[in-house]
């Protein structure tokens, strides 16, 4: 079995063959013309099945080709996208001093930030075509201002996947992400 390194920063993303992309600039979540890269069209649940027999279960994650990758990731956190660790997308970076943290989740249930509940104002202050413009020092994100959640997972695909068509189905994350495998920029998403 090949062993995979799923480093990706808080979709559906297409990784047949493993699509490369050019390396991102960090900028892409500040491109409102830009929605995302190698990333499927949106659509219902979608399932693999080998037969026609095992695609007769209500849920894809009954089937054989089906991995889930829920658990504890290693897990670092910061208040602003500055403060990320550069490079931790590269197999050698050293994550063991990183946090755990359990997928599905929500950070803010466990530690991290504080929970933003709004009706219909922004949390931060528009600053169009930024993303980020200063908010005022009452709010929230003034001091925590757009804050990084950067993830590390090892899994192994199985050995019958080989040569077949494989999607990575992201189910709940929030606002922006980039993908890379094994070291290689994949893709991005943010909606």
């Amino acid at each position: 079995m090949k062993s995979l390194r799923l480093p990706c920063l808080s979709g559906l993303l297409l990784v047949s063959a493993l699509i490369i992309a050019a390396e991102p600039t960090g900028k892409e979540w500040e491109q409102e013309q830009n929605l995302s890269l190698n990333k499927e069209r949106p659509t219902s649940i979608l399932g693999s099945f080998p037969n026609q027999v095992s695609s007769l279960g209500i849920l894809p994650d009954t089937s054989s080709w089906h991995l889930s990758l829920d658990g504890d990731w290693k897990f670092n956190w910061v208040k602003r996208p500055e403060q990320r660790p550069v490079g931790f997308e590269k197999p050698s970076f050293d994550v063991s001093q990183w946090k755990t943290i359990t997928v599905p989740s929500c950070w803010q249930t466990q530690g991290y930030d504080v929970p933003v509940y709004v009706n219909q104002q922004y949390i931060f202050k528009r600053d169009w075509p930024k993303v980020m413009g200063e908010p005022p020092k009452n709010y929230v994100t003034y001091e925590n201002r757009n804050p990084v959640g950067s993830y590390r997972r090892e899994f192994e695909v199985r050995k019958n996947w080989k040569g077949q068509r494989v999607v990575i189905h992201f189910d709940g994350v929030d606002s922006f992400f980039y993908l890379w495998i094994n070291g290689k920029y994949v893709g991005f998403s943010k909606d």
